[in-house]
């Protein structure tokens, strides 16, 4: 009898799970798993590049035919070197001195992953007190030959200022 309410508390518990819309976590070897580490890897090296202003550092982040997509407009930014350009100006405009970068969720399709997440970044630009940004993001992931996860593609979708 035990045994048979154990099996009927676990099927309402995992029944729970999935109708509140939660996921168990990976197991820690799965490929889920590993790319997840791999992301939040990349997202750190992300934040120490924009708090650095390190335009080199955050450009090798990206594929080689990685893009930038505009949260403001304007045009779509291609290729490793005019993401390195683009970073290098924007890094003189104004400078990142911290953040955050909270993944929500990781899909993995192949050799494709797709990350959602939030994300703050404090500024400051040039005699102006620092100012925080909040928004979403959504970014594409690429495995390389050589097995490491790179941006294909990075789309920020800014909140507000000063929360």
């Amino acid at each position: 009898m035990n045994r048979m309410r154990l099996a009927l508390a676990s099927a309402a518990a995992l029944g729970f799970v999935f109708a509140c819309g939660l996921e168990p976590a990976p197991a820690a070897d799965s490929p889920l798993a590993a790319v997840r580490r791999s992301i939040y890897a990349g997202n750190a090296k992300f934040l120490k590049a924009l708090e650095t202003g390190d335009a080199k550092a955050f450009a090798a982040l990206f594929a080689p035919n990685g893009i930038e997509l505009p949260s403001g407009g304007g045009d779509v930014t291609k290729g490793r070197a005019a993401i390195a350009a683009d970073e290098h100006d924007a890094a003189k405009a104004a400078r990142i001195t911290g953040g955050s970068i909270h993944t929500t969720d990781v899909y993995l399709d192949g050799a494709v992953a797709y990350e959602t997440g939030t994300y703050s970044f404090v500024f400051v630009t040039s005699g102006k007190p620092a100012r925080t940004a909040y928004g979403r993001y959504f970014e594409i992931w690429e495995k390389q030959k050589d097995g490491a996860w790179l941006i294909k593609v990075d789309c920020g979708y800014p909140d507000k200022y000063n929360r």
